[in-house]
């Protein structure tokens, strides 16, 4: 299930935790399927990677293979910053569904989770961890109603798409419309 909470101070999606697990578990699947291609390879595309964290991918694999039934989150090397192994995590919102689509940066491998739409007023809490959260609100809320292409009223509606890809700093924010095929990133750089 996806929620999404709108008022004039935010707009927020929340991911039910099913959707979350599947969503964790679609990105440790690629990223495992990653790990063992950079054993092989010991690449990253053209960039060679470092020994120690060879090491530990290596751990990683023999972990699995000895325990089966461990949860084991596997993390493949992704560059320095880890930026290629982020998640882009696209919503869009319909009349009468509404669609996640988490596509991996680095594989382009992509899934889709949708639900019947879910509207509520009020603010996202942090109470629950278990839970994908994204929320625009501040100044990215600001930058998005400055946007000449954007129309408060159209806010829940198929026209546009919200994107959020964190990286190790932040989560970097965008939205398009999907009518015009422009996008804004709304971005709050000085909240990183």
């Amino acid at each position: 299930m996806i929620t999404v909470i709108k008022s004039n101070k935010e707009i927020s999606f929340v991911v039910s935790e099913y959707f979350s697990k599947k969503a964790e578990q679609f990105i440790n699947d690629i990223n495992k399927k990653v790990l063992e291609e950079q054993l092989v390879t010991k690449r990253l595309k053209d960039i060679e990677i470092p020994e120690p964290r060879l090491k530990s991918m290596m751990k990683q694999k023999l972990e699995s293979m000895n325990n089966k039934d461990a949860d084991i989150h596997f993390m493949p090397y992704y560059g320095v910053d880890g930026s290629f192994g982020s998640p882009l995590f696209q919503f869009q919102i319909s009349p009468s569904i509404s669609t996640l689509k988490i596509t991996h940066w680095y594989t382009k491998e992509s899934i889709d989770l949708k639900s019947e739409r879910i509207t509520a007023a009020g603010v996202i809490g942090n109470n629950d961890n278990k839970l994908i959260k994204y929320r625009i609100a501040g100044n990215e809320l600001k930058n998005l109603i400055a946007w000449d292409e954007w129309s408060d009223s159209f806010a829940l509606s198929d026209r546009y798409i919200y994107e959020f890809i964190s990286v190790s700093i932040g989560t970097a924010v965008s939205v398009k419309n999907i009518e015009t095929g422009n996008e804004i990133n709304i971005t709050d750089y000085d909240d990183w």
